[in-house]
């Protein structure tokens, strides 16, 4: 079991920005299962919200200015989230209060722009591309990387191919940085 907290803010600085989550949901550490799917997280991660209507006009002052706002810590972010194809979605984060952003995954410029290619190597590489390529098997492996591709193949540095445990002529996942 894994304990979580909000962030690694001194614990007086969290009490200043998390006002509304403080109304919302009495001060409680979360603890997350191995298995976050499983029911038993689901049936503890909903018994923490309010089963009625929660009415900001009954919020203090200071509560409801930051509903659904960005805080500055966060902007970077939200920068990232949005720059990717995320968008608000005009919803209220339940544990924090701050903006929920969302998008379709097909949507997503890394699934979008992400290819599935074959590992090979070429004697003239120039790595040129910069990307993030990732690699499924007994673990999920995924590292930023220069790569060159040509049609449905991609050489990467041996470096990269030492951290992601593949060789030659194995698939993996590549999509570019910049869009």
């Amino acid at each position: 079991m894994t304990t979580m907290t909000k962030n690694n803010k001194e614990p007086e600085a969290e009490k200043k920005e998390n006002s509304l989550s403080e109304k919302m949901i009495k001060t409680r550490t979360i603890t997350l299962f191995d298995a976050i799917d499983s029911k038993i997280a689901k049936e503890f991660i909903q018994s923490l919200f309010p089963e009625e209507d929660i009415y900001l006009c009954l919020l203090d002052t200071k509560a409801r200015t930051v509903v659904g706002r960005v805080g500055e810590s966060t902007k970077p972010a939200q920068y990232l989230l949005e720059s990717i194809g995320f968008h608000y979605l005009e919803e209220v984060d339940p544990f924090d209060g701050g903006p929920h952003y969302g998008a379709k995954v097909q949507d997503l410029l890394p699934i979008k722009y992400g290819k599935n290619l074959k590992v090979t190597e070429w004697n003239d590489s120039n790595f040129k591309k910069v990307g993030l390529v990732g690699v499924n098997g007994h673990s999920y492996r995924c590292v930023q990387t220069p790569y060159e591709e040509r049609g449905d193949e991609v050489a990467l540095p041996i470096v990269t191919k030492k951290l992601l445990e593949i060789e030659n002529d194995e698939m993996v996942y590549v999509t570019p940085t910049k869009f």
